[in-house]
């Protein structure tokens, strides 16, 4: 895999530092979390769209526990 790993939850920060990361290297694949939050499932569509848009490896990491312990679903 060459170029940078990117954290990204297709939000509008994460967005702008994948885009950034293109520009200085690359991206060689992006991870986006999954924890059970409200808008999680909408997160990983869109920035799945986002990779395959520009042609990087997109992979998804389950966390479902983080979710259970925060008590969270944000």
């Amino acid at each position: 895999m060459e170029g940078n790993l990117v954290l990204l939850s297709a939000g509008l920060d994460s967005v702008v530092n994948f885009l950034m990361a293109m520009e200085k290297g690359g991206v060689g694949a992006a991870i986006t979390v999954y924890y059970g939050q409200k808008a999680g499932r909408r997160e990983v569509e869109k920035a799945r769209e986002l990779c395959d848009h520009y042609g990087v490896k997109h992979m998804v990491l389950e966390a479902l526990w983080l979710g259970e312990v925060s008590g969270d679903a944000l």
